[in-house]
């Protein structure tokens, strides 16, 4: 995302960056899946590096995740990447805001435990919203249900876990 190269992998120009702060000028760096402001290994002082990071495989899980990867994904070090890059080319490609938000995909104002509808369209408040694979499985009806995760949210939170269709006051493998 912020790398020292375009998508091609030329050297990034001047007209390039002049057109990825006009159409870029804002990231959102963090949502409630995850944060994209820093990483561990980037910001090795920071306490709070290590919130919700995504750093074991690409979103699919078909490549693994190097470490030389992390300075490109990442609005600290992109800010960084983009003072170098600015005083090179006389323009920061990488010179935006930041914004959070819940990326609910709903158009509802849900980010409250207590009114929260779920992530997607299909999870909004309706009838038989629970029972609706929102996780799909490879076998038809394996997948995870939005019941499934409430259930998962319930126990965790009481201190119980489930294994398999058994009930257990005991956290790990049964």
């Amino acid at each position: 995302m912020f790398a020292e190269t375009d998508i091609r992998g030329n050297p990034i120009t001047r007209a390039y960056a002049e057109s990825r702060i006009r159409w870029e000028p804002i990231i959102e760096v963090t949502q409630m899946k995850g944060d994209g402001e820093t990483h561990p290994l980037l910001s090795t002082e920071d306490e709070f590096a290590d919130y919700e990071n995504w750093d074991v495989a690409n979103l699919t899980g078909s490549a693994a995740k190097e470490d030389w990867m992390l300075q490109c994904e990442y609005a600290r070090s992109a800010l960084k990447i983009g003072l170098k890059l600015g005083e090179e080319v006389g323009v920061n490609p990488y010179q935006f805001g930041l914004s959070g938000a819940t990326d609910t995909h709903t158009g509802l104002a849900t980010s409250r435990e207590e009114n929260y509808f779920g992530k997607y369209a299909k999870t909004e408040p309706k009838v038989g919203r629970h029972n609706y694979e929102v996780i799909p499985g490879d076998d038809p009806g394996s997948g995870v249900c939005l019941a499934d995760l409430v259930l998962a949210a319930q126990l965790r939170t009481t201190g119980l876990s489930v294994r398999g269709s058994t009930l257990s006051d005991s956290p790990g493998p049964a």
